[in-house]
């Protein structure tokens, strides 16, 4: 199994930036598209790429070999690679060796989940002790198998298979806002993150939250060493949506959600 990511920007959206974040986590992954086969892509853009869609899909799917392309509109993004609120840019993260595809409501490695409150499936949100995660918005644009899908309709629900969630120590039975220490830093407390500083990051995001108050962010997978932060979108859910899903933070009114992976027995973080 395979993973890999990169955030890039430019002054300029385009589908070619779309493409450098596509062939730079395929090098981190170490990935060839003609030789291995790519299983699955996250792909996350910045808010300038709104008129982009179509081209930035094509190119991602002419890039991976894959048809298999799942991802947002964000507000901001971050990960491991570093943060972008004020400029075109694109986050990718690439599979090979793992199965991301869309959930039914009774799959058991449904783990992610996008739409409008709406289109909810609390019997999915419910259902035994297992982990979720998503987020509820009414006014998103997000794809899924290389084709742009609207929140109003069916919810975007994702499973990753070999992939089960691991809980947190913590349960936040409320939202929080991320106003300032230790709100971010508690996330951490036995995850080891390649974003070494927390109380650096810590700071960092309180400055974006004051100036940026619609910032997305979700911790996402990694089967490997390594951690990796993607963002993810809920520009305009209600606090009310919010407290509906456990084991959560939230900044104001937007979703913030860490978890970490067990694959073959193994504890990896994000």
């Amino acid at each position: 199994m395979k993973i890999g990511t990169a955030l890039i920007r430019h002054s300029q959206a385009s589908a070619v930036l779309v493409e450098a974040a596509l062939l730079t986590a395929l090098h981190n992954a170490q990935i060839d598209p003609r030789q291995d086969a790519v299983s699955g892509v996250l792909l996350f853009l910045s808010e300038a790429f709104a008129p982009l869609i179509p081209a930035a899909l094509q190119t991602a799917m002419h890039t991976t070999s894959s048809t298999n392309i799942s991802g947002a509109l964000c507000a901001g993004l971050l990960n491991e690679h570093g943060w972008v609120m004020d400029s075109p840019a694109a986050a990718a993260m690439v599979f090979s060796g793992a199965h991301m595809h869309l959930a039914k409501p009774d799959d058991a490695h449904c783990l992610m989940l996008v739409g409008a409150p709406h289109a909810l499936n609390t019997h999915w949100l419910n259902q035994g002790s297992q982990l979720r995660f998503g987020s509820l918005t009414n006014d998103v644009q997000f794809w899924h198998a290389g084709r742009q899908r609207a929140a109003s309709d069916a919810p975007l629900a994702l499973a990753f298979d070999p992939f089960e969630l691991c809980g947190f120590d913590n349960t936040v039975p409320m939202p929080e806002q991320l106003d300032g220490p230790p709100r971010f830093g508690f996330l951490f407390p036995k995850i080891d993150m390649v974003l070494s500083d927390v109380h650096a990051l810590d700071r960092q995001l309180s400055q974006l939250r004051n100036s940026y108050p619609g910032l997305p962010l979700l911790g996402l997978f990694d089967p490997g060493a390594a951690g990796h932060v993607l963002p993810f979108p809920n520009q305009s859910g209600s606090p009310q949506d919010s407290a509906q899903i456990r084991h959560h933070i939230s900044a104001d009114h937007n979703l913030l959600v860490f978890a970490h992976l067990r694959t073959d027995r193994r504890a990896h973080h994000v």
